[in-house]
């Protein structure tokens, strides 16, 4: 867009007109592009990313000195929330500490992998569990033993298998889940692998630190 105070500096988002979506407690990055069009520079600019808590944002202000004529430049920004939900914020562009312009924006963030729609926890109904003849032998065994009734905890272990813990809210959850049954955690998602991974923004999935394309959508990163 390019903007009435200043008919030769053209600022552009990463995310255009559409709403940022990122995951609970996972940093989402975006980029403000600026472009010098005139064939004198503009000194002292600033680019300001205002939005509520509990949205936090490393870096809230980037300046650029002196921007020479025909130039472009890009400044990246994070932001991460550890509340899911809507918030809507602002890009402000200040130009020797005269507001130039305002973009406003939303961040939408979600449990787990949902797109563009409006957050909701996803809880998965346990289905029974089909007893296999292997199953049906230990019932049996323990049944007929002496100390089966001083081990119920040792027979139910043994007949649904190992269990794991939720990384979000502690629940002990079966080894073959793949949500959490509490608060719709997607248990596919490893912490120590998203922390050094990018987002995308169009449809938040997860890619490799050094992706330049998303592999869902192909949109560019």
């Amino acid at each position: 867009m390019q903007m009435e105070g200043m008919p030769h500096l053209a600022i552009n988002t990463s995310f255009g007109d559409k709403d940022i979506a990122c995951l609970l407690n996972r940093p989402v990055k975006f980029s403000v592009m600026l472009q010098n069009l005139g064939s004198e520079p503009i000194k002292k600019i600033k680019v300001m990313v205002n939005i509520p808590q509990p949205v936090k944002i490393p870096v809230k202000v980037k300046s650029i000195g002196f921007f020479a004529a025909a130039k472009s430049k890009e400044l990246i920004f994070k932001m991460k929330s550890n509340i899911s939900g809507d918030f809507d914020g602002e890009i402000i562009v200040k130009v020797r500490d005269a507001i130039v312009n305002t973009i406003p924006f939303r961040l939408r963030v979600a449990i787990s992998h949902m797109g563009h729609q409006t957050p909701q926890p996803m809880v998965q109904t346990p289905q029974p569990r089909a007893q296999t003849s292997q199953s049906r032998v230990q019932t049996s065994v323990y049944s007929n033993s002496p100390n089966s009734a001083a081990s119920p905890r040792q027979d139910i272990n043994d007949i649904n298998g190992p269990m794991i813990i939720c990384p979000n809210c502690n629940a002990k959850l079966k080894e073959t889940s793949k949500f959490c049954t509490k608060c719709g955690y997607d248990l596919s998602i490893k912490i120590e692998d998203t922390e050094e991974s990018n987002i995308c923004t169009e449809c938040g999935a997860s890619m490799e630190k050094e992706a330049i394309f998303c592999s869902e959508c192909g949109k560019e990163l």
